[in-house]
């Protein structure tokens, strides 16, 4: 993977999953929801 195609916006999501540990109180936080989370997660694999 190059780093240059990667989505800056799916690393902070990522930090913020790492730290609440929860989709669903991120999903709140960024106004998403919880399964767009879930496909956003999907894409940084």
């Amino acid at each position: 993977m190059n780093l240059s195609e990667v989505d800056l916006n799916l690393l902070l999501l990522f930090q913020r999953l790492m730290q609440e540990r929860r989709v669903s109180t991120v999903a709140e936080q960024m106004n998403m929801s919880q399964p767009g989370v879930s496909n956003a997660l999907a894409k940084l694999r």
